[in-house]
């Protein structure tokens, strides 16, 4: 969805009909109004069936009929997933949809009755006045690919927050039960490492083991990248071994079905990445921004499924704000306020460019590692720095796309004297 905001006078006839929802999982609330609150009907409550939503498109063509209205204009709050269905369905049925910002609706629930009260008639009333009011929020559309890629980023998210958790779930029993065994592998989902848990998770199962079946485990598993030091380190280790293990039998058994879980976890956020590979090799916009230096597959499937293609934005301002990464202040008289991101948007998308300005300027290799150091040098914030780089990488992944051109490390910096992005006082 984007900010910006519509004049109804100049969008609307005089003669709509402005019907707000106040969508809920099971019954929602329907009031309907015309311009400047003229005529309100009584409200109305469906729920999300095609009986009960049939019944609520005749009883708003009889609201319109009643107030002689000659165009109905439907808007709701976009507060969970069920509203998507009802969406679908009145636009299936040549009604114009609107979303209006939830945020909106509370901080102006005062401003008609001078009541901080809330109820389902109140919301649904205060949605059509902002409708009316043209304080409404123009919605992104996304083809299917768009829309697939928005999907998937969401589902592979979840999938790698429950993988994350599992990981540190199993790092924290291997500090009970083998505490000596963070310290010999650093990676817990590495091919040598799960192996070995499924095979010998304990210290005691590691001696019984023995020298040469475990540096044959771990040179096979690793592909000869391990061997013969780190089956005699992890023998050394189970020898003096602090574990405080009760039950071999049941620590094994979980232990085993912890690290089987991990293993799946992975794979399953391996084949969303494939798949959304897959729909970003058909679209011409991908060509260009994985030219960007350590865009990932995740981090522009984001960018595209989120904003349904850049091409949907005039301009880069445009499109950081719809983002939330444009910086705001909260100031009055003497008082300067700090500069923040309004965090108006879509966090993933934030926190995937974040991590990308992180990779560029903190890896030795990079050219922006010295820019960064310069600029910390220079008296910037780490965090401040970061943010700025963040915002100046989504601004080249919009200038590529617009351009239809590959990513030009000397187009983007231009002279040394130019070499790192604007950073505004405080904008973190």
């Amino acid at each position: 969805m984007s900010n910006k905001k519509f004049n109804n006078k100049k969008y609307f006839p005089a003669d709509t009909l402005f019907v707000g929802i106040d969508m809920a999982k099971k019954d929602c609330y329907a009031v309907g109004l015309t311009s400047r609150g003229e005529s309100i009907s009584s409200i109305y409550k469906f729920n999300i069936t095609m009986d009960s939503l049939e019944k609520f498109i005749a009883k708003i063509e009889k609201w319109k009929n009643d107030f002689n209205c000659g165009q109905i204009v439907i808007g709701l709050e976009p507060t969970g997933s069920f509203c998507y269905p009802v969406e679908k369905f009145l636009e299936q049925n040549n009604y114009e949809v609107k979303y209006v910002n939830p945020m909106h609706v509370k901080r102006t629930k005062e401003m008609y009755d001078n009541c901080p009260s809330k109820n389902d008639r109140k919301d649904a009333f205060l949605i059509a006045r902002l409708l009316d009011e043209g304080k409404f929020l123009q919605k992104v559309k996304r083809t299917p690919e768009y829309e697939s890629l928005k999907i998937l980023v969401e589902e592979r998210e979840f999938f790698l927050n429950q993988s994350v958790a599992l990981k540190n779930h199993l790092i924290s029993q291997l500090s009970c039960y083998f505490p000596e065994y963070s310290k010999l592998f650093s990676d817990l989902t590495g091919k040598a490492c799960v192996k070995l848990l499924k095979t010998a998770p304990l210290p005691e199962d590691i001696l019984k083991l023995g020298q040469e079946k475990l540096t044959k485990l771990l040179h096979e598993s690793s592909k000869g990248c391990v061997g013969a030091e780190k089956a005699a380190q992890l023998i050394e280790a189970a020898q003096i071994s602090l574990s405080c293990i009760c039950d071999s039998d049941s620590v094994r058994f979980i232990l085993k079905i912890n690290i089987k879980e991990l293993v799946r976890l992975n794979s399953i956020v391996t084949s969303f990445e494939e798949k959304m590979n897959k729909i970003l090799e058909t679209l011409e916009e991908y060509n260009f921004l994985k030219t960007i230096p350590r865009a990932g597959i995740v981090s522009i499937s984001a960018l595209l499924g989120y904003s349904g293609g850049l091409n949907n934005f005039k301009n880069t301002r445009e499109l950081l704000k719809y983002l939330g990464m444009n910086t705001y202040e909260i100031s009055s008289g003497v008082h300067k306020g700090k500069r923040k991101l309004s965090k108006r948007g879509p966090s993933i998308v934030r926190a995937k460019f974040y991590l990308l300005a992180c990779n560029n300027l903190t890896s030795p290799k990079s050219i922006y590692s010295k820019i960064f150091n310069d600029m910390k040098s220079a008296g910037k914030e780490s965090m401040v720095i970061l943010v700025a780089f963040a915002c100046k990488f989504i601004k080249i992944a919009y200038a590529v796309v617009k351009n239809k051109t590959e990513y030009n490390e000397s187009l983007v910096w231009g002279k040394a004297e130019k070499t790192s992005p604007s950073i505004k006082r405080g904008a973190a």
